[in-house]
């Protein structure tokens, strides 16, 4: 059974930053694009919630937060909850800026 699928406050906001960003420098139609791969990609985790790593940098904090690489300057960090059969996205993280700075 699929799991249900949870965006927190700060990843939406981070998702809304990427996407106006993405606006900005590759345009509408491009930005449209890779939300629809966005969301495609996320959607997996609802089928697959073991698919992701542990992080390793939240391991001392939140020991079950895991991530996959959505694309290669991206990742989702999500935390997945077996009884409650849940998925919450906690963010989307430029793999290119230093680590500590998106924690």
């Amino acid at each position: 059974m699929a799991c249900r699928l949870i965006w927190t406050e700060h990843a939406k906001q981070q998702r809304e930053d990427l996407l106006l960003y993405g606006k900005e420098v590759w345009g509408i139609k491009q930005t449209r694009a890779f939300w629809k791969f966005i969301r495609s990609e996320v959607k997996q985790l609802s089928d697959s919630p073991y698919i992701g790593q542990k992080e390793p940098l939240l391991s001392h904090i939140m020991p079950e937060v895991r991530y996959f690489v959505l694309h290669s300057n991206y990742k989702v960090v999500y935390q997945f909850y077996p009884e409650a059969n849940t998925i919450y996205v906690l963010g989307l993280w430029d793999t290119r800026r230093n680590p500590t700075s998106n924690i």
